[in-house]
């Protein structure tokens, strides 16, 4: 979520600070930022929701003594945050 925060907050900083330096030609941002910045705030909402779940889920199985490990929402999620940050190096470097 923070990392979503930061993108929003820094493509809004650029917008304003195209805006100050050059008054009469601010630049138009045609840019993914800010939807990039808000997917990630809200895989973060959608993680801390399912990790909730998860833990109850574990808690109930080791107090019965049934507990048996998967692994496949943290690689989602994991693999979710990378492509995000993937595109966005992408997007930087290309619009750079």
């Amino acid at each position: 979520m923070a990392f979503g925060f930061v993108v929003v907050k820094f493509s809004l900083f650029v917008k304003q600070l195209s805006i100050i330096v050059d008054d009469k030609n601010p630049i138009r941002q045609k840019g993914f930022s800010p939807t990039m910045g808000i997917l990630l705030i809200a895989s973060g909402i959608v993680t801390v929701l399912f990790a909730y779940i998860r833990y109850l889920q574990v808690a109930k199985n080791i107090n019965s003594e049934a507990y048996q490990h998967t692994g496949k929402l943290p690689a989602v999620f994991t693999a979710f945050v990378m492509a995000c940050g993937l595109f966005l190096v992408v997007y930087l470097l290309m619009t750079s």
